[in-house]
């Protein structure tokens, strides 16, 4: 395999304005294979946004991430895991709404608008 893709975060999340950027490690950096692009399923031909694209360094740097951070995450409690997913799905809604990411995940997945719109504000209470 030559690279390894991965969409963890595409859309107006970007290094100094550089393009999508991957997180390893709490850190943003680009993808070192470069982007690929995002098709609306309706309309295969219509390119909706990139997704940074890592190499294998990159895929390994955060195995390695998430292997050291595996610890402290089982240390903590389940109160405190519910807590923390919980908070995460509510900043994701929020930010989600603020830029109109209904929409966004209409065109990036094909759901109807509504659909997009109720799973994007009932979202965080799934993860409760």
């Amino acid at each position: 395999m030559s690279e390894t893709r991965s969409t963890v975060i595409t859309h107006d999340s970007h290094v100094a304005g550089e393009g999508p950027v991957l997180t390893i490690g709490g850190e943003p950096q680009p993808g070192a294979a470069g982007t690929y692009p995002i098709h609306n399923p309706a309309r295969p031909a219509e390119i909706v946004g990139h997704a940074p694209a890592a190499d294998r360094a990159q895929l390994d740097a955060a195995v390695s991430a998430a292997r050291r951070a595996a610890p402290a995450w089982r240390a903590l409690s389940v109160a405190e895991r519910v807590a923390a997913l919980a908070s995460a799905a509510t900043t994701a809604a929020e930010q989600l709404a603020a830029r109109d990411g209904a929409r966004l995940y209409t065109r990036e997945h094909g759901k109807v608008l509504s659909e997009a719109n109720f799973e994007i504000s009932t979202g965080p209470a799934w993860r409760r």
